[in-house]
């Protein structure tokens, strides 16, 4: 009796597995091997003057202006106070657009500072460097 019950929840979530995997487009070698543009209404992001310890966040917009579908492999910010997270994970269509959102977090920075998101995407170049900058005022202590 365990052997079927075991033998049907294999095939059950065999089954299950499947399905998930069919509803997805798959990405063929074209997609990933094809060359495309990507532009951005604006790849460097002031933030100006900030207090330490606040966070801000942007999205970096950007349209498809090349003549095959863009897909974004990975976006890798420079550090660990820059998340950047939730970016198109599928094939965007010539004219098409989307968002790189990105949040900096200034705890226990202070001064100035230049942050890097690099992007690997299949355009050419392969790598797009976007930069997030601004100045960070330490908080006045209380005597």
């Amino acid at each position: 009796m365990k052997v079927y019950i075991s033998i049907i929840l294999v095939l059950t979530l065999g089954f299950a597995c499947k399905m998930t995997n069919s509803e997805r487009e798959p990405l063929t070698s074209d997609i990933i091997t094809s060359k495309t543009k990507i532009e951005f209404e604006e790849e460097v992001f002031d933030f100006g003057q900030m207090t330490q310890g606040e966070k801000v966040s942007f999205e970096f917009k950007f349209e498809n202006i090349g003549d095959a579908p863009l897909l974004i492999l990975s976006v890798k910010p420079s550090c660990g106070c820059t998340v950047s997270e939730d970016w198109p994970d599928y094939p965007i269509e010539p004219g098409g657009a989307g968002v790189i959102p990105v949040e900096f977090n200034s705890e226990g920075k202070s001064g100035h500072q230049s942050k890097s998101i690099t992007l690997v995407s299949n355009t050419d170049p392969r790598t797009t460097v976007l930069m997030i900058e601004g100045d960070i005022i330490a908080p006045e202590l209380n005597d």
